[in-house]
């Protein structure tokens, strides 16, 4: 099991940048508050340097993969520090990162989940503290790399490269998706080019999380359905009324601010089509549909008429454009195929076969070929795991590409809905069978043996329609007593006997062959698959040595590294020996999860962990047995774990709590009689993992209260853990921690969460682990701010912050077009703005009515500013920590409003389609407004 062997540093490195999300719909989901942490989720402020992140000049380029690399020993940098609690693994904050363009910033944060981490000196910081030495000493340890530097990079926090360290900032460089790594070197290996140079990214035995990022290009500008010779694509002039459905992103092409281009259907950059006027439209003479997403259908117009369209990108690039429609000539039919295609993924030149329909459609014309007519071709497979199809040009040739064994039903389809179908079936012929498995092994061990089917090119083949039989070759004309072999299918299992005939007892390094024979049964393709045919029979011969062991005990090993590079193991716990006699030894254990282990009525605090290797190993103290202490069998049964068994050692990685079973096993020969007797031992030993939690969050992370009425009573909040994951995993004992500011004073007062507490205010009521119950002091003012911490024993965290602001009584909504003064969006009953599609710009905020409570009676405010009196506590290198004397507000939308317009965090609004949508303007305490937005 990993180990690192490294400071005891404190949970700096698992706690991040906490940004508070409020539920958005549709295309406000980016939406986000001016949180308790600075910066944004969208980099809001870092183009334009108010933000705190600077970006890295110095961008690596270039993509490491595994292709053409190897891995090899390398040295581990750092020193011997205290040895901190067991570490179990490493997770992300962020799972996924999406950037709307490139030179974005966004951070992301690390947490290492330990196994009983006590968080009890844990200072809390109203932000993350940077001066401590034991957290630089943890943070060197945690590194950061990009499978695509071309995607995404890593930027500066002022700190560091962020390369390095529980914190990364990650940096949209181009269009497209990668994924990021956090990494805790773990098992002294290192990803080498092909020239033997190191590439800094994890190596599978390292502790790994990842995140996918996906960035989307900025678009300059949008043409629709017009040459370019760059892309190889011509104008399509084939739009016609009738069945077929127009998917309008294959005509549309995007020009990026890299100078770079790209067909809308090849980019992930989400463009809205409408058709700006259907009335018009109607009085053509035309009917037609044409979704958001680009698909159009005609239903009816005659040659010659137009279809007007608008295209507008998320960021608010806009173009129109014009349908011209053709008379409609679909496909009025296609002949039958007749072809009766039969592939052999055995013999190389039957993997495919080609098809050929040009000559069989027939259009309402008269003519033949698709080539004259406005219907598509369209091929698909019933089963595309035994054959799959591929269209060539446009549709009327295809090659269909074998699988696996079976038949499948190949169909074309035009617009009209004229179809022809063909059934391909595919065999696997085999011309040889070579043996996987071991040629040597021990009386009692089983041994597993598989038989791979070659084609005539050595290609693997699959099972498919072939028959093996499996058996023991006689020793002349009798039984071999020696081993038996049971088999499904392609995998046989060879069983030795406990006890070997023909063989000296006394001679340990004597063997004995056995024999194991498959004949494979196979369709004849010379004869049209319809009779079978055998390949000459296969052996395979194992050479098979008595086992005699006893005296056995089973160590767990973890594993830890020391100094500089090297690694060692240190023993977990010894299952020891149950007797040295010559009588069965076997007996069992079980570690129950967080019960520990269970022995003799006893327990003992030894726990197995998800996501661990686990090293176990048989050992003897009998000298005799100890060189043949390599024949004990393992067999490893549950449904959460995945194992690998060498000689005398085997190694598990559980993958979830579910119960495992492990067995080792191994044959004793009792001599004490005449006759010499095989004994076989078992040891089972029963381990139910813990699964640890790698999150937790609030059921209500933020709060909002006003100043209280009656100042000499205080307010009651209470936070409880919710979101567990994964879900009813372990968390521990948590340390709760609380920190207050007033509102007024510079300094701030914090303290750890006891019922006992005198400190400047006895903010704790009560606490247990699984909520703490918190008092507002009553005379804390607006502006004031309370954060609160759940450090658990596991090393995950959860913050929850309570806001003290004037207590908003409306919400006014403003509104700022084309760059004008900010002025009310409308009257009372009727906030109503409208935009042109475009040509104009909107940018919504807010101005609340407020009152508070001063000496027990109501003082009431009006237009005061969202968020006003935001106090910044702690450093600004990365993240902060704000208190607002009025309440922040969010901005969102229904999904019918998101297809026609998209509001971000900070309200402007751009245009996606005419139509009418509404936002939601919200404060913390939903208190909210409505303003209408008119597209024209």
């Amino acid at each position: 099991m990993k180990n690192q062997i490294i400071k005891k540093i404190m949970a700096y490195l698992l706690v991040g940048a906490m940004v508070i999300t409020t539920p958005m719909t549709a295309s406000a989901a980016e939406g986000i508050l001016p949180e308790a942490y600075g910066l944004d989720q969208s980099g809001a402020g870092a183009e334009n340097g108010e933000g705190s992140i600077k970006l890295d000049t110095n961008t690596s380029t270039g993509t490491s993969t595994s292709t053409n690399t190897s891995t090899q020993a390398t040295e581990i940098p750092g020193e011997v520090l205290d040895k901190i609690p067991q570490i179990l693994g490493i997770s992300l904050d962020q799972t996924t990162l999406a950037f709307d363009a490139p030179d974005q910033v966004k951070p992301i944060q690390a947490r290492v989940v330990f196994d009983d981490y006590d968080a009890g000196s844990e200072e809390m910081e109203w932000a993350d503290p940077i001066t401590l030495e034991q957290k630089k000493k943890i943070e060197d340890q945690i590194r950061w790399f990009s499978d695509d530097y071309n995607v995404a990079s890593f930027g500066s926090n002022e700190q560091n490269d962020t390369k390095t360290g529980s914190k990364a900032v990650v940096k949209s460089v181009s269009g497209g998706q990668t994924k990021i790594y956090a990494w805790i070197e773990a098992d002294g290996q290192v990803y080498t080019d092909g020239n033997g140079n190191p590439i800094a990214r994890p190596t599978p035995g390292d502790f790994i999380a990842e995140a996918t990022v996906t960035v989307k290009n900025t678009v300059a500008g949008i043409k629709f359905n017009v040459e370019d010779k760059d892309l190889d694509f011509k104008p399509f002039n084939k739009f016609a009324n009738g069945k077929r459905q127009y998917d309008l992103r294959k005509y549309t092409i995007l020009e990026y601010n890299d100078k770079t281009k790209e067909l809308a259907s090849s980019s992930n950059v989400n463009l809205t089509y409408s058709i700006p006027d259907a009335k018009a439209l109607k009085a053509k003479g035309v009917t037609a549909t044409l979704t958001e997403a680009g698909i159009l259908k005609i239903s009816k117009g005659d040659a010659n008429k137009t279809i007007d369209i608008d295209i507008v990108s998320e960021n608010g690039v806009h173009t129109s454009a014009q349908i011209t429609l053709v008379t409609p000539n679909p496909v009025t039919k296609i002949d039958k195929i007749t072809d009766k295609p039969i592939l052999d993924l055995g013999i190389e030149e039957k993997i495919t076969y080609d098809i050929d329909i040009s000559d069989k459609i027939t259009n309402k014309d008269g003519k033949k070929g698709i080539e004259a007519s406005t219907d598509e071709l369209i091929w698909s497979s019933n089963k595309p795991a035994i054959a799959d199809v591929q269209s060539e040009g446009d549709g009327e040739k295809a090659t269909i590409i074998a699988k696996g064994v079976g038949t499948a039903k190949i169909t074309v389809k035009a617009s009209s809905g004229k179809s022809a179908a063909v059934t391909v079936t595919v065999h696997a012929t085999p011309f040889n069978v070579k043996f996987e498995g071991a040629n040597t092994g021990y009386s009692g061990q089983p041994i597993t043996l598989t038989a791979v089917l070659l084609g005539d090119k050595g290609q693997k083949l699959p099972l498919g329609t072939t028959k093996l039989k499996w058996e023991i070759a006689k020793i002349g004309t009798k039984k071999d007593a020696n081993a038996k072999v049971s088999a499904k299918k392609d995998v046989a299992t060879v069983t030795p006997a406990n006890l070997l005939t023909n063989i000296d007892l006394d001679n340990s390094n004597q063997t004995v062959d056995t024999t194991v024979n498959v004949t494979t049964t196979y369709k004849d393709p010379t004869q049209g698959y319809k009779k079978t045919k055998s390949l000459s029979v296969k052996s395979h011969t194992i050479a098979l040595k008595q086992s005699n062991v006893k005296d056995v005990s089973i160590d767990i090993f973890q594993r830890v590294q020391n100094e500089g590079k090297d690694h060692t193991y240190t023993t977990m716990y010894t299952m020891a020996k149950n007797n040295g006699k010559n009588t069965k030894e076997t007996w069992a254990i079980t570690f129950n999860g967080l019960k520990g282990l269970k022995i003799n009525g006893k327990t003992e605090d030894i726990k197995f962990y998800v996501g661990q290797k686990y090293f176990m190993e048989a050992k003897s103290s009998d000298s005799a047995s100890q060189n043949q202490i390599g024949s004990v069998a393992w067999t490893v049964s549950g449904k959460g774990v995945n194992y690998s068994a060498n000689a005398a050692q085997l190694t598990t990685d559980f993958t979830s709590n579910a119960k495992t079973t492990v067995k080792a096993s191994y044959i004793t020969i009792d001599r004490t009689k005449a006759k010499p007797k095989a004994i076989k031992n078992t040891k089972t030993i029963n381990i139910t993992p813990v699964q640890n939690a790698t999150s937790i969050t609030f059921a209500k992370p933020v709060v909002v209260k006003n100043p209280a009425k009656n100042t000499a009573k205080p307010q009651a909040v209470t936070f409880a853990i919710k979101d567990i994951v994964p879900k009813k995993a372990n968390y521990g004992d948590v340390n709760w921690k609380v920190m207050a500011f007033d509102g007024e004073n510079t300094s701030v007062f914090g303290m750890p969460a006891t019922n006992s507490t005198t400190v400047n205010n006895n903010l704790v009521a009560s606490q247990n682990n699984k909520s703490i119950k918190v008092n507002v002091p009553g005379n804390f003012k607006a502006g004031s701010v309370i954060k609160v911490g759940a450090y658990t024993q596991v090393g995950v965290v959860a913050y929850g912050y309570i806001y003290i602001t004037e207590q908003t009584t409306k919400v006014i909504p403003m509104a700022s077009k084309n760059g004008g003064e900010a002025k009310e969006a409308g009257t009372k009953k009727d906030n109503t703005q409208t935009m042109k599609l475009a040509e104009d710009t909107l940018k919504l905020s807010a101005k609340l009515d407020t009152k508070v409570f001063e000496d027990g009676k109501a003082v009431p405010y009006t237009g005061r500013e969202t968020a006003m009196g935001a106090t910044t506590l702690g450093s600004d290198t990365y993240s902060t920590t704000t208190a607002y004397q009025t309440e922040p507000v969010t901005y969102s939308l229904d999904k019918k409003s998101a297809l026609v317009v998209k509001v971000d965090a900070n309200g402007n609004v751009t245009p996606l389609k005419k139509g009418t949508a509404t936002v939601t303007i919200k404060t913390l305490s939903n208190k909210s407004a409505k303003v209408k937005i008119i597209v024209e």
